[in-house]
Order: C-alpha cells, then sequence, then structure tokens
C-alpha cells in the first residue's frame, strides 16, 4: 500500500469527511467527468530519513489535500471539508493522527500549510488545498 492509499482509506474512516463527500476521495487525479464535492490526495515530495550508518526507516511525505466544491455555495462548502479533514488537531480527522493503515505505520500527520483558490471561469470551483507533512514506516 502507498502512503497515499493509506490517506485516503484514513480520510474515508472519518465521518465528518464521508458525511460531506461520501465515497469521493481520489487518489492523485479527480475522474475526468467527477462529481463534487471531493477530496484529492497527491504526494509533493518524499524524504527518506538518513544517517551516516544508513536509513533510519522513518519516511516524511509531503501530501496535498484538494477539499473542492462547485455547488450554489463552493466557498463554504470546501471550507467546511477541509475542516473535517483538519478535525480537532489531535487525530479526530487527520491532522494530528497516528495509527495503522495496513502495512503503514503513520507516526504522525503535522500540518504544513493552506492556501484556497477559486475558478470563476469554467469550472466554477472552490478549492482549499490543504499541505502536511506525514511522517511513516511501511
Amino acid at each position: 500500500m502507498s502512503i497515499i492509499a493509506a490517506v485516503v482509506t484514513r480520510l474515508e474512516a472519518v465521518s465528518a469527511v464521508t458525511a460531506l463527500v461520501s465515497t469521493r476521495i481520489y487518489n492523485g487525479t479527480f475522474p475526468q467527468d467527477g462529481t463534487f464535492p471531493a477530496i484529492r490526495v497527491q504526494r509533493i515530495g518524499e524524504d527518506e530519513q538518513m544517517h551516516l550508518r544508513g536509513a533510519v526507516g522513518t519516511i516524511r511525505t509531503r501530501i496535498q489535500i484538494d477539499s473542492v466544491a462547485d455547488s450554489a455555495e463552493p466557498i463554504g462548502d470546501a471550507q467546511s471539508i477541509d475542516s473535517a479533514v483538519h478535525g480537532d488537531g489531535s487525530g479526530s480527522g487527520l491532522i494530528g493522527w497516528a495509527g495503522n493503515v495496513g502495512d503503514i505505520d503513520i507516526q504522525a500527520v503535522i500540518p504544513a500549510g493552506v492556501r484556497e483558490t477559486y475558478d470563476g471561469e469554467e469550472l466554477r470551483q472552490y478549492r482549499v488545498m490543504r499541505d502536511a507533512f506525514v511522517w511513516w514506516n511501511g
């Protein structure tokens, strides 16, 4: 299992998230004719921690979670999805969570930043893009 698949699996287990997007949580890309609101998770970068004797076994992956809405109130809907993804910061959502997903041992999910954008032309989508560092062993 990849770290992105593990994060998707974790988000699918958060009832506050699935109440808003159902099963529309995607790994890497949205479907071409996708239905919104939805979430996309993608890997931005990854570092394997090392010392002079070799790898320490812990990997730090930077991920981006896009919460996207194209409804009558896309700003509020996308922000609500992002809030559910974030959770209370102590593990009710993704941020602050630690645990096992399949063969992946997630040691920590730490916030790294958040941005918002609106595509007012063709798509008319509002997007909240949240970055996080995931420290894990696999």
